[in-house]
């Protein structure tokens, strides 16, 4: 249990009619099974590397479960959350998925309609070097679609 009401899910949602109906689903079943939650939507990658910074900066953070809800599949999301041990579920219709979300064990969970083919599963991202995990970590990218325009 948590002392002072303090959140153990973060919940964070893009600004598109799919995510913001996702989350109030979402939000009445943790409603429902009395499990604390804050929902905060986000209008960009920014805002996500913030929120995830303050999740993993903060010693005091009782949130062990953040779920991104039609964002953060491009991002690495392992690199960003490097001091939490908080787990990720990502909900994402937006490609390509980064390989490190979806080859980081337990840590971040992609969830997607259908399982990858063995032929269309990427490589375990062991070729990945640092200097590119750097350079996606700060990455200029502002948007969370490029898309926003078709809803």
């Amino acid at each position: 249990a948590c002392a002072g009401g303090a959140q153990t899910v973060l919940v964070l949602v893009a600004p598109d009619c799919d995510a913001v109906c996702g989350a109030h689903i979402l939000a009445r079943l943790l409603k429902d099974d009395n499990v604390p939650h804050k929902t905060q939507p986000v209008a960009g990658y920014d805002d996500v590397r913030a929120a995830l910074s303050d999740v993993a900066g903060d010693e005091r953070s009782e949130v062990r479960t953040v779920v991104l809800l039609n964002c953060g599949a491009t991002a690495n999301l392992p690199a960003l959350l490097a001091e939490s041990d908080a787990t990720v579920f990502v909900v994402d219709s937006h490609r390509p998925v980064h390989l490190r979300n979806v080859h980081s064990p337990g840590r971040v969970v992609v969830l997607d309609a259908e399982a990858p083919d063995a032929d269309d599963a990427p490589s375990d991202g062991e070729d990945l070097d640092e200097d590119f995990l750097a350079s996606d970590v700060d990455s200029d990218d502002d948007s969370v679609s490029d898309d926003d325009d078709d809803d």
